[in-house]
C-alpha cells in the first residue's frame, strides 16, 4: 500500500464510553449517525481492549514491504 492510503486527518472521528468492566479483548461498536440533510448511516467498529496501552504512533515502516 502507499503512503497515500494513510490518513493524517479525519472529519470522521467517533468516541463512545468504554465501561469499566470491559473485558480484555476485541469488541465492536455499532455507531449511528444522523446528517443535516437527514441521511441516516451505521457503521461497525471492531476495537481492542488490552491490558498495556499499544504505541503511541502507529509504525507504518511495517507495511513498506506489503505486497
Amino acid at each position: 500500500m502507499g503512503g497515500w492510503t494513510w490518513t493524517d486527518q479525519s472529519t470522521h472521528v467517533w468516541q463512545l464510553a468504554i465501561p469499566e468492566e470491559l473485558d480484555i479483548g476485541t469488541h465492536t461498536a455499532r455507531v449511528f449517525v444522523t446528517d443535516n440533510y437527514g441521511r441516516e448511516f451505521h457503521e461497525l467498529i471492531k476495537f481492542e481492549i488490552m491490558e498495556e496501552s499499544p504505541p503511541k504512533f502507529f509504525k507504518t515502516e511495517l507495511w513498506e514491504n506489503f505486497p
